[in-house]
């Protein structure tokens, strides 16, 4: 829908805009939602927030170091979490 309406580029333009920092490819479908909705600044402080929560979760499970990783539930809980946040912002 709005893809036709815009020329050539355009939409990615708005895309890179929008979220200056990211370079993942999977942004272009959070953007292409919310544009879709009329909600891109919504979605933008969404993914801000969960970026920032998983830089604070992946630097709190370094700090719990690599043995406790594998044997402490509550790291497994934040890897959990990490997974989750990955998923829904569109990172590895």
């Amino acid at each position: 829908m709005l893809e036709s309406t815009l020329p050539s580029g355009s939409l990615m333009n708005l895309f890179r805009r929008a979220f200056p920092q990211a370079d993942e490819p999977s942004l272009t479908d959070i953007c292409f939602n919310a544009t879709q909705s009329d909600d891109l600044e919504e979605a933008r402080k969404r993914y801000e927030n969960l970026a920032e929560e998983r830089r604070k979760l992946k630097r709190k499970l370094k700090q719990m170091g690599e043995a406790d990783y594998q044997h402490t539930s509550a790291a497994k809980n934040l890897q959990q979490r990490i997974d989750t946040i990955n998923a829904e912002i569109g990172v590895g």
